[in-house]
């Protein structure tokens, strides 16, 4: 379609009219209705549970995620006219990386490690960690009875080892919806 104008005056006579132009909000995942309704089904059942407060102070969860050691992203600039772009390299394949793997619960962190960029989490790993988790669990709290894993449904979370391991520490894991930013 053309409208007969340049790009910039159409930009401007939006601009008048009260339009910006500005970058979509990310979201991880667009839910379904059913995702919606699994959220809300689950989070009914944990508010019904008795001795909630029991619940909130024994919920544990870990998470892992890949970070950089240096994190070039590109960002915009503003150039005077005629001025030449500032010029970036772009980052190799293979760059240095490292893993790390924590674990919390309401009163701060448990538990930590840092896996290398050569390692990935696997169902021995999570097992490990979890031993080291339940470790300082009773070190922390001695009194505590009950703890309730809360993690998602990755395969070395699911896994039989991670489960074997889960029974054996006695936990119970409670139920995750799907795409939960939790």
């Amino acid at each position: 379609m053309t409208l007969g104008c340049s790009k910039s005056t159409v930009s401007d006579r939006l601009a008048s009219l009260g339009f910006r132009k500005i970058l979509s909000t990310w979201v991880p995942h667009e839910l379904r209705e059913s995702d919606r309704a699994c959220r809300v089904s689950i989070a009914e059942s944990l508010l019904l549970r008795p001795h909630r407060k029991d619940l909130l102070d024994g919920i544990v969860t870990g998470d892992e995620s890949w970070v950089l050691y240096v994190n070039d992203t590109r960002k915009r600039v503003w150039l005077s006219k005629g001025e030449l772009p500032p010029k970036q390299s772009k980052s190799g394949l293979q760059q240095k990386k490292i893993l790390p793997c924590c674990w919390w619960n309401c009163d701060g962190m448990l538990y930590y490690e840092f896996l290398e960029s050569v390692t990935t989490v696997t169902a021995t790993t999570n097992s490990n960690q979890l031993q080291k988790v339940a470790d300082a669990i009773l070190h922390n709290y001695p009194k505590r009875l009950e703890t309730y894993l809360l993690h998602d449904n990755a395969r070395p979370h699911v896994a039989t080892m991670t489960r074997q391991k889960i029974q054996e520490l006695g936990w119970e894991v409670l139920p995750h919806p799907p795409y939960s930013p939790i």
